[in-house]
């Protein structure tokens, strides 16, 4: 930054400060404006969705961050675009592991519900009943581990 730019960002910034003291002192609710100059973050500014990597997160928790975002793009009611972008952001892997899942189809063909239903029969299989007690019984507390850390492996 160089010392004219520096002069200028002093400048904004006592003006600034000096609106805001007028404000303060006439108890007025500020009015919110935007100037050519204040930067509006648009829906296209936000960066494209993660990949979805097994290894970091279950599928479930991939989805609700997924849903999450696809409400912050302002999308989360056109499917259709739901399903664009969810197919954008799944990566390469998942992307052929469910276009094999689903042939003769396109992936882009099913609805995004349809989609979602077959990513997670095949990523979060349902457990067997008898997995899980076998896993829940062979669980034992270790040497080192906490009450807190034994209940949250159980």
């Amino acid at each position: 930054m160089d010392a004219e730019q520096f002069k200028a960002l002093i400048d904004a910034m006592n003006q600034n400060k000096q609106l805001l003291i007028a404000r303060i002192l006439s108890k007025d609710k500020p009015e919110l404006t935007v100037s050519k100059e204040t930067p509006i973050i648009a829906i296209s500014d936000i960066p494209p969705f993660e990949n979805n990597e097994p290894k970091k997160e279950t599928f479930k928790y991939y989805m609700q961050r997924f849903e999450n975002y696809l409400m912050i793009k302002d999308v989360f009611q056109d499917k259709d675009k739901c399903v664009q972008i969810l197919l954008n952001s799944i990566g390469a892997s998942n992307y052929n592991i469910l276009a094999a899942l689903i042939a003769p189809k396109a992936p882009d063909e099913l609805p995004y519900d349809n989609l979602l239903k077959v990513l997670e029969n095949h990523s979060a299989p349902k457990r067997s009943c008898l997995v899980s007690q076998h896993s829940f019984l062979s669980t034992y507390e270790k040497q080192d581990s906490s009450i807190s850390d034994y209940v949250t492996d159980l």
